[in-house]
């Protein structure tokens, strides 16, 4: 049975052990076009405690659990990123939260969780448009309860996005159903791989994505040249190695 653990403290961010594993948060600046600080995505570490060296994939970890249970450790993964960012010196800035559409409807199905993200918020004093869920493009247990569990009731001024869109996914795109704020491109549509007929589809896409008001971000920017080439196809925020890698709160100097 997996019960809530105790919250702790080291390296002023907060922490949770589970299964002899430590989860902790870290955090990637996403920047906009003139390099000013749009907001930071929130990613999972999970160390295992026998083995100081290595990590084990959240996914990984998070599939090992199911059911109720792994409904709670989500909660749990969400509380321990409000809860970092809460304490951040970055808390003005907009926070990127990652969930699987599976989860979302998980948590918007019951009276108990559904406002579960919303009475978290209030808690710890976090304006709910500070927050963006990120809902990966990927196979939904079913859609139409997807959609219900994206609207003002269960998510308020929550924004949503779009997350690892690939080119495979413009033209069967949830944007017309669930209207997110922002869409997240994955690194493989800006890659050099990428030829004229492809980067003339993003093109369009990234215009009919600005038509319908949302904005576009760039996963995966690694150099200068995928920037260069980020930018001059419209795209507005831009998030990677090339700006910065995921890090505790101590070391980010943006």
């Amino acid at each position: 049975m997996l019960n809530q653990p105790p919250t702790n403290w080291q390296s002023h961010q907060c922490l949770l052990s589970l299964k002899n594993h430590t989860l902790t948060s870290v955090f990637q600046p996403i920047l906009t076009k003139d390099w000013k600080t749009f907001g930071y995505e929130a990613l999972l570490r999970v160390s295992n405690i026998n083995e100081t060296s290595s990590l084990t994939p959240p996914d990984e970890f998070i599939d090992s659990f199911s059911g109720k249970q792994r409904t709670l450790l989500e909660q749990l993964i969400i509380e321990l990123h409000l809860q970092n960012y809460a304490d951040s010196w970055f808390i003005d800035e907009k926070l990127f939260i990652n969930v699987s559409p599976g989860s979302l409807i998980t948590l918007s199905q019951s009276f108990e969780t559904k406002y579960f993200l919303k009475q978290l918020l209030s808690n710890l004093g976090i304006p709910q448009k500070s927050i963006v869920l990120e809902v990966k493009e990927c196979a939904s247990p079913d859609e139409a309860a997807l959609k219900s569990s994206c609207n003002k009731s269960v998510l308020g001024q929550v924004l949503l996005a779009l997350d690892d869109v690939t080119m495979c996914d413009l033209d069967t795109l949830r944007m017309g159903s669930l209207k997110p704020a922002i869409i997240k491109i994955d690194h493989s549509l800006i890659g050099e791989e990428c030829n004229e007929t492809a980067n003339r589809k993003l093109e369009k896409f990234i215009k009919q994505c600005h038509r319908q008001g949302a904005m576009v971000v760039a996963e995966g920017i690694e150099d200068r040249a995928t920037y260069l080439k980020a930018l001059a196809l419209g795209v507005d925020l831009f998030q990677g190695y090339f700006i910065s890698r995921p890090l505790p709160i101590e070391k980010l100097h943006l």
